[in-house]
């Protein structure tokens, strides 16, 4: 079970990202591996160097500036925290939600990248909308092309 990084987002903005310990705690009273999801590398700096109790990390390659926009430079940004934590990391937003990668060489750059920082224990992560082309059997052909070539 992660913490929503939306929401996670709002609390760092806000000034109140200590107070998410308590919730990563009721997730752990459960039994459950709790994770943290966000968009901000910052928030990964904070949970890392105040000794979080979290298990994984769900983490946007881009930072959110509108609903509609998001910031270029952040890819780059949030995977060199993937690199460096210990902690497997869940890499999302890979294609930025279709807004940046119209065709298959631009999806599997931004595959290239992502496995490029990605460490053995993280995972990419693709959404999918198959309703108008087969992107099931395409992302596994670029996944894997991307994985090779990395």
């Amino acid at each position: 079970i992660y913490h929503h990084g939306s929401v996670t987002d709002k609390y760092w903005n806000d000034g109140k990202i200590e107070e998410l310990r308590d919730r990563l705690k009721a997730v752990r009273q459960t039994g459950a591996q709790a994770g943290l999801g966000t968009h901000l590398p910052e928030v990964v700096d904070h949970a890392e160097s105040n000794g979080w109790d979290v298990d994984f990390y769900m983490t946007c390659v881009y930072r959110i500036v509108t609903s509609s926009t998001f910031a270029a430079d952040s890819r780059e940004q949030m995977l060199a925290r993937v690199s460096k934590v210990s902690k497997p990391c869940l890499i999302f937003k890979v294609y930025a939600a279709s807004r940046n990668c119209g065709s298959p060489e631009a999806r599997l750059d931004a595959l290239k990248v992502a496995f490029r920082y990605a460490k053995p224990t993280d995972a990419v992560v693709i959404g999918m909308f198959p309703k108008y082309q087969e992107q099931v059997r395409e992302n596994c052909r670029l996944v894997t092309q991307a994985i090779t070539q990395t």
